[in-house]
């Protein structure tokens, strides 16, 4: 029965031991302690400066910024909101967000007129990185390019302050003559139509056109001619896709590109051949959309 006894006492002396080990082990761990804290500071709006850097702080944390950028800093060159959210290492997290506006003193010189050649562009800077854009074209980028003369403008507009310009494109082209019983018409073919205009001149080069004749003439609307049988059904073989171009309008003298009626050609290809002239005063706007305009008398 001793020997009993002292084998019960040991097992349950051992089982003691272990159980306060434990015990101590447990006292022993600290929790993960967060002193996570995100400020971006106040909503700024900076003057001719052209970037700005952004700091989300509590270095050794993970970063997801707006941008898509996941570093502690960002730098920003543009107006907008930005936003950044921290993870530190208890993965606690926090976020902050700040609007930037960027402003600039605004000025605006698109050089001196300029006369270019035939087929060439024209590049027009507003300059004034970040601000807002106005053309007469109607576009709204920084920067755009010209292939017709005419007199263009831009008004720019950043916090409140605007400025504008305004500068005349001119172009040398060439020009075709046709003679007539009546007099001579003298006519420049538009570059936004490039088919119709290398097609003209081919045909023009190749004396296609000698000898024809204005076979349709109707007062005040328009003149038909281009049909080398003098019918209205001939042509040279070939259509040329449409090229309607918004902008290029039935003006009076303004020429377009005869085709067939809609249900038989819905794509409004071109005939290879016939044109006609706009002979109404008051031009015919109605045909806009319709017909591909390709030159112009002048």
């Amino acid at each position: 029965m001793k020997s009993y006894k002292l084998i019960i006492l040991s097992v349950t002396f051992i089982a003691l031991i272990f159980s306060c080990s434990k015990k101590d082990n447990n006292d022993d761990s600290s929790p993960c302690e967060s002193n996570l804290l995100v400020d971006l500071g106040n909503d700024t709006t900076l003057y001719n400066e052209l970037s700005f850097i952004l700091d989300a702080g509590n270095p050794g944390a993970s970063y997801l910024w707006s941008t898509g950028e996941t570093t502690q800093t960002v730098e920003v060159t543009t107006s907008g909101n930005y936003w950044v959210k921290v993870t530190d290492e208890c993965s606690e997290t926090a976020t902050d967000d700040i609007n930037i506006t960027f402003c600039y003193s605004v000025a605006v010189d698109l050089g001196n007129d300029t006369i270019l050649t035939d087929g060439s562009s024209f590049y027009m800077n507003a300059g004034n990185p970040g601000a807002e854009y106005i053309w007469s074209t109607g576009e709204t980028t920084q920067s755009i390019i010209v292939t017709e003369p005419g007199t263009y403008w831009i008004q720019v507009l950043s916090c409140g302050s605007t400025d504008s310009d305004t500068i005349i494109i001119g172009f040398n082209f060439r020009t075709i003559k046709i003679e007539t019983d009546f007099g001579d018409i003298r006519i420049w073919l538009y570059n936004a139509t490039p088919f119709h205009k290398d097609n003209f001149l081919y045909l023009t080069n190749q004396q296609f056109y000698d000898g024809l004749i204005f076979h349709r003439v109707v007062a005040d609307f328009v003149i038909q001619g281009g049909d080398p049988d003098g019918t209205g059904f001939g042509g040279p073989g070939y259509t040329i896709p449409a090229e309607i171009i918004p902008g290029l309008s039935h003006v009076y003298g303004a020429v377009g590109a005869a085709r067939l009626a809609n249900n038989v050609n819905p794509d409004k290809e071109s005939n290879g051949s016939q044109f006609y002239i706009v002979s109404d005063p008051d031009g015919e706007t109605g045909l806009d959309g319709e017909y591909t305009v390709f030159w112009n008398c002048i």
